[in-house]
């Protein structure tokens, strides 16, 4: 049944921005874009997803590099 199967893309937007009080340090903008899929029956559920799927390097902060692209895999049961 293809009521069960669930697919999500979503996309993070940061924008630049400045890390210092005198704005001399700009961080430049990021898109990183995640996906699953999935199925969900009653009583489990199961999840695959990749995050930053095009393995975008990006810094969070100016010490704090993006995390390069990675796998998740979940099962889960419902008692």
């Amino acid at each position: 049944a293809t009521d069960k199967v669930y697919a999500e893309v979503g996309t993070t937007y940061v924008d630049s921005y400045f890390t210092t009080l005198d704005n001399t340090t700009k961080m430049p903008d990021y898109r990183r874009v995640d996906a699953s899929i999935g199925y969900k029956d009653d009583n489990w559920s199961i999840t695959g997803a990749v995050n930053n799927v095009t393995d975008k390097e990006y810094w969070r902060s100016s010490s704090m590099t993006g995390t390069p692209r990675n796998y998740l895999l979940r099962v889960n049961y419902l008692f």
